[in-house]
């Protein structure tokens, strides 16, 4: 008995479909992978800054110079730093 062709034709298909669809898999994961990256990158760098401006429109936060700001009398604390 002679080679069955279309035995042939079906062992290539599926040999062709298994490896393009390995390859449709890994592409598919690399790209989730690359927008969860990416939407972390963007979490990371802006959350922070979000959070402050929050903050700051709350009245917290430090002042303009760095310092917090003072509670109670504002004189200090030797008598030779008076202006």
């Amino acid at each position: 008995m002679g080679v069955n062709n279309f035995k042939e034709l079906e062992k290539e298909q599926v040999e062709k479909f298994n490896q393009t669809q390995k390859e449709n898999v890994k592409n598919s994961i690399d790209s989730s992978i690359g927008v969860f990256r990416f939407i972390g990158d963007i979490f990371e760098l802006y959350l922070p800054k979000v959070i402050d401006m929050f903050v700051r429109m709350s009245g917290g936060g430090p002042n303009e110079n760095g310092a917090h700001k003072k509670k109670g009398n504002d004189n200090p604390k030797y008598p030779n730093q008076l202006k």
